[in-house]
C-alpha cells in the first residue's frame, strides 16, 4: 500500500460514500441500515489508516480531526457525563472520534500525546494537542518520523529537512500510564529501493499483498481484544 499509493484517498472516499449513502436514506428503516453500514466502513477505513505508517494516512486522519459533525455535546456541569450512553443517541459516531484512534496507533516518535496502555486514547483530554500537532505539520513548521525509519516527513513524502523549531504541548503521562516508547539509538533501517523497471509491473502484485496483510493484522487484533472504546 505504502508503495503504491493512493490509499488515504481510497478510504476516505468510501467514508464519503457512505455518508452520503446515510444522509439521503428516506425511510427509518433504510436510514437504520446505512447508519451500521456507515459504522462499520468508519470502523474498518481508519482501523487500517492507523495500522499504515506513512503521510498519506497522517494527512487523511489529520484532517478527519476536525470533522465532529453527529457530535452529541458534553452533559451540563455539574452532572454525570457518561459520553458512550449520550453517543448512542446521535445519528452516528463523528469521524473525529475514530481518527483520533487511528493516528494515535501509528508508530510515530514523539506523538503530542504520551502513549496509554493499549494506546487508549481519551477523547476530550487528547483531541486539541493531536490537532495543534497536525496543524503545525500541515503549515510546514514541523515535520515528523516513524519509529524505525530515520526518514524525517512531511506531507508529501520524505524530506532531507527537519522542522523542529515550533514545539506544541505534549500531554504527559498519568498515574499508572506507559510514556512513550524511545526509538533505539542508532537504529538505521535501510530503505530497499527498486530500480529495475520490469518491477513496476508488478505493483498490483504488491498492492493486493498489502491489502492481505493488512486485513490479516485487523483481523488478528480485533480477535484478540475487539475494538476498544471509543473514550
Amino acid at each position: 500500500m505504502l508503495a503504491v499509493g493512493g490509499y488515504g484517498d481510497y478510504f476516505s472516499a468510501k467514508i464519503r460514500e457512505a455518508r452520503q449513502a446515510f444522509d439521503s436514506a428516506e425511510t427509518p428503516s433504510r436510514r437504520s441500515i446505512q447508519k451500521a453500514k456507515l459504522m462499520d466502513t468508519q470502523a474498518d477505513a481508519f482501523e487500517i489508516l492507523g495500522l499504515v505508517p506513512g503521510p498519506e494516512s497522517v494527512k487523511i486522519l489529520g484532517e478527519y480531526l476536525s470533522d465532529e459533525t453527529g457530535r452529541v455535546p458534553p452533559s451540563p456541569p455539574g452532572s454525570k457525563d457518561d459520553r458512550m450512553a449520550r453517543q448512542q443517541d446521535a445519528n452516528f459516531t463523528p469521524n473525529s472520534f475514530y481518527a483520533l484512534m487511528a493516528i494515535a496507533d501509528l508508530p510515530l516518535v514523539a506523538p503530542p500525546v504520551a502513549r496509554r496502555k493499549g494506546n487508549a486514547t481519551i477523547y476530550d483530554s487528547d483531541i486539541d494537542a493531536w490537532r495543534l500537532w497536525y496543524e503545525q505539520v500541515k503549515s510546514g513548521k514541523r515535520t515528523f518520523r516513524f519509529e524505525g525509519d530515520p526518514r524525517e516527513y512531511n506531507l508529501d513524502g520524505p524530506t532531507k529537512t527537519a522542522v523542529s523549531q515550533v514545539q506544541g504541548p505534549r500531554v504527559p503521562a498519568g498515574p499508572g500510564i506507559s510514556p512513550a516508547p524511545k526509538e533505539a539509538a542508532g537504529v538505521v533501517v535501510a530503505q530497499a529501493r527498486v530500480d529495475d523497471p520490469s518491477q513496476e509491473r508488478r505493483w498490483p502484485l504488491w498492492a493486493a499483498l498489502g491489502v492481505l496483510a493488512v486485513g490479516v493484522a485487523v483481523y488478528v487484533r480485533r480477535k484478540g481484544k475487539g475494538l476498544r472504546r471509543l473514550a
